[in-house]
C-alpha cells in the first residue's frame, strides 16, 4: 500500500445565523449535497466553535443578536492567523455599508438573503469547499513503514 491512499470525509461548514428558518433551509441545502453542518445563533460563540471543530467554511449572517457578523468576521480571521478559511457572508443587501465592510475585513464573499442551493454550492466550490474532502488515510499509510 502507498502513502498516497487517501479517505474522505464531509466538509464541515459552519453557519452562524439567528434566524432559524434560515439556518434550518442552509442546513437541508448543504446536507442534501453532502456537507457536514453545525449551526450556531450566536456570533461570540461561533468563534470559539471555530477554534474547537475547525470547519472548513464559514457562512455567516451579518446581523446577530450578540455583536455584528463584522465582529465575528474580525475574531475568526485573527484566530486563524495564516491560515485562509473561506467565509460567505450573508446580507439583506450586497451594496449596503455593512456588506462592504465585511468585504474589507477579508469576507471571501457577500451573498444576499436568502441564497438559493445552486448559487450555495457554486460559491463553496468557487472557494475551493467541495462536499468531499480527501484526507490522509493514516491507518494504511504507514502500513509499508512496519
Amino acid at each position: 500500500m502507498s502513502l498516497s491512499t487517501k479517505n474522505q470525509r464531509s466538509a464541515k461548514i459552519l453557519v452562524v445565523d439567528d434566524d432559524p428558518t434560515v439556518s434550518r433551509v442552509l442546513e437541508f441545502q448543504l446536507v442534501k449535497v453532502g456537507y457536514s453542518v453545525t449551526m450556531i445563533a450566536r456570533g461570540m460563540p461561533a468563534v470559539e466553535v471555530v477554534r474547537r471543530e475547525d470547519p472548513d467554511a464559514v457562512i455567516l449572517d451579518l446581523q446577530l443578536p450578540d455583536t455584528t457578523g463584522i465582529e465575528v468576521l474580525r475574531s475568526i480571521r485573527e484566530a486563524d492567523g495564516e491560515r485562509r478559511r473561506p467565509i460567505i457572508v450573508l446580507s439583506a443587501t450586497v451594496h449596503d455599508e455593512h456588506s462592504l465592510a465585511a468585504l474589507r475585513v477579508e469576507a471571501d464573499s457577500v451573498q444576499c438573503k436568502p441564497i438559493g442551493p445552486s448559487s450555495l454550492k457554486r460559491k463553496l466550490a468557487e472557494l475551493n469547499v467541495p462536499p468531499r474532502i480527501e484526507v490522509p488515510n493514516a491507518e494504511h499509510a504507514y502500513a509499508d513503514l512496519a
